[in-house]
């Protein structure tokens, strides 16, 4: 949603990061899933009340998710890599949901 308002800042700096992660052999679907787990760690700092923490994951995670599409590009985007993506947000949000209908009953 904001992406596309940070894209243009975040575009060269990302790209760097995605070239040195090329060169050492990550792929675009391991950033995909890092960032997948990186993402759910927010889940239980939230639960517990550690709300900056939980925020540094969710941020943690939104980079990766931009990192995973730099490095797509670089290399050659697979339809694996969007299907996992838009898959991980998809269950991400839900499951988000649910802790924070958790948190508030």
């Amino acid at each position: 949603m904001l992406d596309k308002y940070f894209i243009r800042h975040l575009r060269n700096p990302l790209t760097k990061v995605a070239t040195l992660a090329v060169q050492v052999g990550i792929t675009a679907n391991q950033t995909t899933m890092f960032g997948f787990v990186i993402g759910m760690l927010a889940l239980p700092a939230l639960s517990y009340g550690f709300y900056a923490l939980a925020l540094l994951f969710i941020l943690l995670n939104r980079f990766m998710d931009g990192l995973d599409g730099a490095i797509a590009r670089l290399k050659q985007p697979t339809d694996l890599g969007g299907i996992l993506t838009l898959h991980w947000i998809l269950f991400f949000i839900r499951l988000s949901f649910l802790v924070l209908h958790w948190l508030i009953l």
